[in-house]
């Protein structure tokens, strides 16, 4: 049971601008699991299996992109240079993740303690709320640079840390940036797939070298993540559409507001 809930609730925060760490973090400690061994090979299995849905819900887009290389002369169509484009940003975007891949470790020991996720949990909050009030951009793919991509790739790679929200604030900062929230989105999302890809495999290495060995419950808790985040995604796209994405903000403040007082009395 503790694996079926761990991966419906890591599942869903991966995607939700909410914190898959800092929410698994939680569950684990009302759970009464143990944070000292940190995310572990469960937390990496679980983050690739959100991106499966990922690539499911946007699977066009990056088929355009892929198909997007085969065309090299003569006047290309706009699709074609679109997806180039975005072919390009997402490059670049995902260059700070190396950072956060290289600082596995430490991140991990941040994720060991309960009032230091709770606290970045509420301090994560505080981002999200403060950016729902900036206002809306209308910049596309046509129109944006690549200090769009970077910008928006370094806050997503910022999001990493335990407790603050990868997607959360990569969505801030593109629509801070004069992005458009549905572009942004989607934006945000294509990053996500080599974003945690790294994530995970920086992960699994760890694990390995550390001895500990795969279980096949994990399967299970896997097979809920993907279906958790992909009910997210979809419910997240509806919400970004209605400009009704800023309440994930009290999602954050309960979570670390919860896991200081379940700190305080266990």
């Amino acid at each position: 049971m503790q694996i079926v809930i761990l991966g419906l609730v890591q599942g869903a925060a991966e995607v939700l601008p909410l914190s898959g760490a800092g929410f698994s973090a939680v569950a684990r400690s009302l759970l009464g699991i143990s944070l000292e061994d940190g995310p572990g090979l469960y937390g990496a299995l679980i983050q690739l299996a959100v991106v499966a849905p990922i690539c499911m819900v946007f699977h066009r887009d990056f088929r355009n992109m892929r198909q997007s290389t085969r065309l090299r002369r003569g006047r290309l169509p706009e699709e074609v240079r679109l997806a180039r484009r975005t072919r390009a940003l997402l490059v670049l975007g995902t260059i700070p993740m190396l950072l956060p891949v290289a600082l596995t470790g430490a991140l991990n020991r941040i994720g060991q303690s309960l009032p230091r996720v709770s606290m970045l949990l509420l301090l994560g909050g505080t981002v999200l709320f403060a950016c729902d009030k900036v206002s809306r951009g209308s910049r596309d793919a046509r129109s944006a640079t690549l200090a769009d991509g970077l910008v928006v790739g370094i806050a997503q790679a910022v999001g990493c840390v335990p407790g603050l929200s990868r997607t959360g604030l990569a969505l801030s900062a593109g629509v801070a940036m004069g992005l458009s929230p549905a572009f942004a989105l989607r934006y945000v999302f294509y990053l996500s797939v080599p974003a945690l890809i790294l994530q995970a495999t920086a992960q699994i290495l760890l694990c390995v070298r550390g001895g500990i060995q795969f279980q096949p419950a994990y399967v299970l808790g896997m097979a809920m993540a993907a279906l958790s985040s992909y009910g997210a995604l979809r419910l997240l796209r509806f919400l970004v559409r209605r400009d009704a994405a800023g309440g994930f903000a009290y999602g954050m403040w309960g979570a670390g507001m919860l896991g200081l007082i379940v700190y305080l009395i266990c």
